[in-house]
């Protein structure tokens, strides 16, 4: 029998959702806020919080890699949910320290494909983070999402070595764009059929 979530190392999201070694998807539109909602969701499991039905397993060491917000908007993207929290949920600024603290922001620049899991690895050994998110999937991916070749290749044979791996297993979320059709016409209602699922720009 698995052991019960409480004494089992690994969960990382409560009642089944993800552990040590598994990934995950955040997917929306362009615009959305996606780079809001991962902050947002790192400092809640930073804080062993749960947000959205999704319940952390303790309190998390959390890193986001990402590479398209400079410092500045990085800054404002802190000040702002620092506001937030503080007004909607009652957090005190002890909390959000505290918060902060297990949630770290690592650049990486002009690295893709395999350069970028090379380094993704270097992050992981250094830091044994319980997860991290990865912001957004394009900026790293270094090849032609819709082959499935090149999937396989990112996610199996690179991705799944580092996070599966006993010396420094972890889980991850990649933030990822939806597909977007090629007619404004044909955009109505896009996501919100029983395929929506499926959204996310890429192969099978």
């Amino acid at each position: 029998e698995p052991p019960p979530e409480a004494d089992n190392p690994r969960v990382i999201l409560t009642n089944g959702y993800l552990r040590k070694g598994q990934g995950m998807m955040i997917v929306s539109t362009s615009g959305a806020g996606k780079s809001v909602m991962s902050i947002q969701l790192a400092l809640f499991w930073a804080m062993g919080k749960p947000i959205w039905g999704m319940k952390p397993a303790r309190r998390l060491k959390v890193g986001i890699i990402q590479a398209e917000d400079d410092d500045e908007e990085l800054a404002y993207f802190r000040a702002n949910m620092r506001g937030g929290l503080k007004r909607e949920y009652g957090w005190s600024d002890e909390e959000l320290d505290d918060a902060f603290k297990r949630v770290i922001f690592e650049r990486v620049i002009g690295k893709t494909g395999d350069a970028f899991i090379e380094r993704l690895r270097e992050i992981q050994k250094e830091q044994l983070y319980d997860i991290l998110l990865v912001n957004p999937l394009f900026s790293f991916f270094g090849a032609d999402l819709s082959n499935n070749k090149d999937d396989a290749h990112f996610f199996r044979e690179g991705i799944d070595k580092i996070i599966k791996n006993p010396l420094c297993s972890c889980a991850i979320a990649f933030v990822h764009h939806a597909n977007k059709p090629p007619k404004t016409t044909d955009r109505k209602g896009w996501g919100t059929d029983a395929f929506a699922q499926y959204i996310g720009a890429g192969g099978t």
